[in-house]
């Protein structure tokens, strides 16, 4: 039965329809791909059925670049969640179709986790964007200070000219 629907629909919309459930990640990527520039005989259009909690972002990016290049019109049909990476995908189509169920989430930035391989972390935790940000920000100040001390000998004139007068009691 489904499949006698989803041939209706693509006999209808001359698209071929893909069905995708499931995490967006590298071991779908290859198949994905090879699916849609494989040399099989393909119809004008796709329309794509996603349900996805997320995933890899660089894999939604293929996934719709590829969908773009190979139909000359790419549809998403968002039938229930269809969060951050997914979201991703959905930016890509050029038609979006819900259901009353449908969901676009949160382009949530995945940050590694600094002592996990393989682990990550949500950036959109206040807290993890706070800490990342004082890293970086540290770092920055770090590389440049060292930089000064290393290009002018070290010593008062290292500093910079607006640090120099500073403070009230040295010039």
């Amino acid at each position: 039965m489904p499949q006698d629907l989803a041939n209706r629909v693509a006999e209808e919309l001359s698209a071929d329809v893909i069905f995708c459930n499931g995490e967006l990640d590298r071991d779908l990527d290859g198949g994905f791909l090879n699916l849609c520039c494989g040399s099989r005989r393909r119809r004008e259009n796709v329309l794509l059925i996603l349900v996805t909690h997320g995933g890899d972002a660089d894999v939604a990016f293929r996934m719709a670049r590829c969908l773009q290049k190979r139909y000359k019109r790419f549809a998403l049909y968002v039938s229930g969640y269809c969060k951050s990476a997914g979201t991703l995908v959905a930016i890509g189509a050029q038609e979006l179709v819900f259901s009353e169920h449908g969901e676009l989430g949160p382009l949530d930035v995945q940050m590694s986790k600094k002592d996990e391989l393989w682990e990550r972390q949500s950036g959109l935790t206040v807290n993890t964007a706070l800490t990342a940000l004082a890293q970086k920000a540290f770092l920055a100040f770090e590389t440049f200070f060292l930089e000064m001390e290393s290009g002018s000998g070290g010593g008062r004139r290292a500093r910079p000219p607006i640090a120099r007068g500073a403070h009230p009691r040295r010039g």
